[in-house]
């Protein structure tokens, strides 16, 4: 069975490492080190899940969901940040984001909340299968 496929999107090496050794065993892993290259990636690969860091040179978090908006990318989306900011928070629940989560994280918690949002994603996707076969 083919592993799921998670997009990791920072411009720190270090950070793109740590979550790449963490799920890895479980998961397929990309990495992109901006909102830009990580567009090119959707194009690519059929990812189930992205990991961004918010601040990014050349296209942050919010550019990286406003472009998915208007492509029509459906992939729900984690934001990883170092600062403990309500507008960042309220920002991320207007543009779509599924959680927002403060550097420094636990892995578990990290885990949690990759298994929630990808269950997340599932559900339109089996209901979307089930509408077809009652069509047929």
């Amino acid at each position: 069975m083919a592993k799921l496929a998670i997009l990791i999107v920072d411009d720190d090496e270090s950070v793109r490492s740590s979550l790449r050794f963490l799920l890895e065993p479980t998961y397929e892993v990309i990495e992109a080190i901006d909102g830009l290259s990580a567009v090119n990636a959707l194009t690519e690969w059929n990812v189930h899940l992205i990991l961004s860091d918010y601040n990014m040179p050349f296209a942050d978090g919010a550019d990286l969901m406003q472009t998915m908006t208007e492509l029509n990318v459906q992939v729900p989306v984690v934001w990883l940040s170092g600062a403990e900011e309500k507008e960042l928070k309220a920002k991320a629940w207007r543009l779509g984001v599924f959680e927002c989560l403060q550097k420094p994280f636990s892995p578990a918690h990290l885990l949690e909340t990759v298994q929630k949002a990808i269950s997340a994603r599932a559900i339109p996707e089996k209901m979307k299968r089930l509408r077809d076969q009652i069509a047929r």
